[in-house]
């Protein structure tokens, strides 16, 4: 039954396609999400290391989750479990949440994330530094329930019901914006809000649509979510895979176990509902959707990334690219007429008008030849990106090794 509503919503987008073509529509992977239906708390499909808490691998490296706490997989080391998670009934100090800053240990204390009315049972939410060697080195505690904690550049995070809060010292707090992410894999290094490819050579990034909230990073993969069903799936933080999970109610958890990816968690409403829910889709087909982004270029114009809603592609050697991102970007004007199908570029005194999957265009008036044709795809105009910048007066530069097209 899914898979017959995902294959009637890939109709409904491809159809919207061919109507909408300069319009923001979202294509979601052709991916077979399966649920299971016998999915219970008591059955996760993990070895269960301690109470509440699962153990999986990924590229050989070993993480833990507990389903207590909804801020996703720990990387598991014997000496931090046996402190932080282990111990709890002894200290009094409940916690199965805690990062490393470089300095110290950051904790913690946590009920049941998911039911907000189990929080009102409590009146004082500590969080907590620890050094290297697990002693406590200082405590702060809150009047609200904490469920999230982070550290970035020197400051503490921690996000409790009335938002984000910061502090460099531990001892005063202050509302602030959510932190930035910061990792490194194998693909790319994120830091101080901006990607590099090499750790030398930082860019800032421009997002077409708004980059989805992260929730885990585990290897190369970096899971996203833009609602509580529209997830999202990416290796380098720029060109994001989009799934949609048959449920309205989201999960909590990323895993891997096997041959599949698993998503996974209890839904609650202030505990008047529990509905656990379990999907899971082949890790190949996932890796197979995202081979054609990891293999797309990437396009640098006044020193930012552009990470476009479709990824360009290269076509007979020719990167094609959406439209209207990158032109209105470099502060063209672009323009489309749905009826002959022609678009339309304009900067300063030079007018390029073309149409779809016709290698001539006008530039002021007078024909020019393209290597290949504007396509539509994804419901994306695509367009040669050199001979269209090139015209407009732009220098277009390529590094092979690194996949990056620079617009100067």
């Amino acid at each position: 039954m899914e898979t017959k509503k995902q294959v009637i919503l890939t109709i409904l987008l491809c159809l919207m396609c061919l109507i909408l073509p300069t319009q923001n529509i979202i294509v979601y992977a052709d991916i077979n999400i399966n649920r299971d239906e016998s999915a219970q708390s008591n059955n996760i499909p993990l070895n269960m290391i301690y109470p509440l808490c699962y153990e999986f691998e990924i590229n050989g490296e070993k993480y833990f989750y507990s389903t207590n706490s909804n801020n996703g997989p720990l990387r598991y080391d014997e000496n931090e479990f046996d402190f932080f998670v282990k111990t709890d009934a002894i200290s009094g100090f409940k916690c199965h949440d805690y990062l490393w800053t470089g300095e110290y240990y950051m904790a913690r204390y946590h009920c049941d994330d998911d039911v907000p009315a189990s929080w009102q049972t409590y009146k004082a939410f500590p969080v907590r530094l620890y050094d290297k060697n697990f002693n406590l080195i200082n405590e702060h505690i809150f009047d609200k329930y904490v469920y999230k904690i982070a550290y970035y550049n020197g400051e503490y995070y921690c996000k409790h019901q009335d938002g984000w809060v910061s502090s460099p010292d531990f001892d005063a707090w202050s509302d602030c914006p959510a932190p930035p992410t910061e990792f490194t894999n194998n693909i790319v290094s994120c830091k101080d809000g901006m990607l590099s490819f090499d750790n030398l050579n930082y860019f800032k990034v421009q997002y077409e649509q708004t980059a989805p909230e992260i929730n885990h990073i585990l290897g190369d993969y970096i899971f996203g979510s833009y609602a509580k069903n529209a997830y999202a799936v990416s290796s380098d933080n720029i060109y994001f895979l989009k799934l949609i999970m048959p449920s309205s109610r989201g999960t909590e958890w990323v895993y891997f176990k096997d041959d599949n990816v698993f998503f996974e968690g209890k839904s609650s409403y202030y505990g008047y509902y529990n509905d656990y829910q379990r999907y899971y889709m082949s890790i190949n087909e996932l890796d197979e959707e995202l081979e054609k982004y990891r293999s797309a270029p990437y396009l640098v114009h006044n020193g930012e990334l552009l990470a476009f809603e479709q990824p360009p592609i290269i076509q007979d050697g020719n990167t094609l690219v959406p439209i209207r991102f990158l032109f209105e970007q470099m502060g063209a004007t672009v323009e489309w007429e749905q009826s002959t199908q022609t678009a339309t570029i304009s900067q300063n005194n030079t007018t390029i008008s073309f149409n779809i999957n016709n290698p001539v265009a006008r530039v002021n008036g007078k024909n020019a030849a393209m290597n290949i044709p504007a396509q539509l795809i994804n419901g994306k105009t695509m367009v040669p990106v050199r001979f269209l910048s090139e015209e407009l007066g732009y220098t277009v530069n390529w590094n092979g090794d690194k996949r990056i097209i620079t617009i100067e």
